[in-house]
């Protein structure tokens, strides 16, 4: 077959997917070449060598996810000023977070329409609902931490598990809130999200598609993710179970992973526990050029974002602090607001609804000129953190329609259906600079 080779420039972005076995495996959980012992051993020693050498706190982080386009910026900046009073209300007791929550759900459907995730159905009062707002666990990670006997502040929380809903209420409420002033009446801006992130039902799950045993302690989705189709050619599967909230939640969906600690003392663990899940992130979701993830260590939350060449965490915002508060908040104003491409999706990579095919963009080097291929299997996946993320897919161009639709699993390109299939591979492109120059990385 032939070969196409795609070469990642500096930034661009799309979405996410399932996925064909590992190279060497038999299924997506075992790995008869590489016992799951084995490979979490490996990956562990990459981590810490990752976080010695790979590491960088950047104070710039939250406007990386500013929105690109103009009239959008400034919509994001009134929202999440609006957002923010509102919470900080919260925080004083001058506002009752119930009633907040309740007054702004019924708008969330007409925001993002289909794409939302309708929680009309779901019981208020359960606390195992996708929609349920903790009022008392928001408070602990959001208000002042009140002193004990010896002046010392009480912990808020015994154990990771107490932290799980209190998270995620904070990120359905904040959700909830940016919803609410993105159509209220006194907005200028005709401009709304982009996309909602959502906060996955289960928490301390382990991911259906995992190849591992590590379990995530709570999980971000973006809206229309989980409505995507399998990325295997026409065989295309759409999610027909109910919500999001109440399915078994997969790395191809997820958006970011929320790594939890009850002490602040115990940040380098949560980075660490981070690297590990972006493996996953990065084999199941073949359009991700770059990952996002948060810790919440006590009430200090941290954004990272996880690059092919190493990873960034923000400065600390404390959630019990109005400046921490507000941060959150634009945190995940901009990521309501701002481009796929910002989130760490390939727009080179989509989905084509007409055909019910998945297409990839291919560039000509000499003349810049693009040609789009279809997707008819996966026939490599980024299985690192780092490095060049080389993907192979095998392709046909769309107006080839002597090709087989039922050929993704064949290993031959001489086969009478086979004949116009070809491989494009997709790699981010090798650094300019000597090879042999110190710190010069070849992956």
């Amino acid at each position: 077959g032939a070969f196409a080779h795609v070469q990642k420039p500096t930034t661009s972005t799309s979405n996410a997917t399932p996925i064909v076995n590992r190279v060497g495996t038999t299924d997506s959980h075992t790995n008869k070449h590489k016992p799951v012992n084995g490979l979490m051993k490996e990956r562990k020693a990459e981590v810490d060598y990752a976080f010695e050498n790979r590491f960088m706190v950047h104070n710039d982080i939250i406007n990386m996810l500013a929105p690109k386009c103009s009239s959008k910026r400034a919509e994001a900046q009134r929202v999440a000023s609006l957002v923010t009073r509102e919470l900080e209300g919260i925080a004083k007791g001058d506002e009752k977070l119930s009633d907040i929550a309740a007054a702004s759900e019924d708008i969330e459907p007409v925001m993002f329409g289909n794409d939302s995730v309708d929680s009309s159905d779901t019981s208020k009062n359960s606390s195992s609902s996708s929609t349920s707002i903790d009022d008392m666990r928001v408070l602990k990670l959001i208000q002042k931490p009140i002193a004990g006997k010896d002046a010392q502040p009480v912990p808020r929380f015994r154990r990771e598990s107490e932290m799980y809903p209190a998270i995620a209420s904070l990120f359905r409420l904040v959700e909830r809130l940016i919803c609410k002033f993105a159509i209220s009446q006194d907005s200028t801006q005709k401009t709304s999200p982009s996309q909602s992130v959502k906060v996955y039902e289960k928490a301390d799950f382990s991911p259906k598609d995992s190849d591992n045993y590590l379990r995530i302690d709570v999980g971000l989705f973006i809206s229309d993710m989980w409505k995507r189709p399998a990325f295997n050619g026409r065989a295309v599967k759409h999610n027909k179970g109910p919500e999001i909230g109440a399915v078994d939640p997969k790395y191809a969906d997820i958006f970011a992973v929320v790594e939890a600690k009850v002490s602040e003392d115990d940040q380098v663990d949560a980075y660490k526990q981070l690297l590990l899940y972006t493996y996953n992130i990065y084999w199941r979701q073949h359009d991700r050029r770059f990952a996002w993830g948060l810790t919440v260590c006590g009430t200090a939350v941290r954004a990272c974002v996880f690059g092919n060449d190493g990873f960034l965490a923000s400065d600390k915002m404390d959630l019990s602090e109005a400046d921490g508060r507000s941060a959150f908040v634009g945190l995940l104003v901009n990521m309501a607001y701002c481009g796929r491409e910002q989130l760490g999706f390939d727009l080179t990579i989509r989905y084509n609804s007409v055909r019910s095919m998945w297409e990839i963009d291919v560039f000509n080097d000499s003349d810049g000129t693009k040609t789009t291929c279809e997707i008819v299997s996966v026939m490599q996946a980024a299985e690192r953190i780092f490095g060049r993320h080389t993907r192979c897919f095998r392709c046909k161009l769309p107006d080839d329609e002597n090709e087989s639709d039922n050929d993704s699993n064949s290993n031959s390109d001489n086969n009478s259906n086979g004949l116009g299939h070809f491989i494009v591979k997709d790699a981010w492109a090798y650094a300019e600079g000597d090879p042999d120059s110190p710190g010069f990385r070849d992956e």
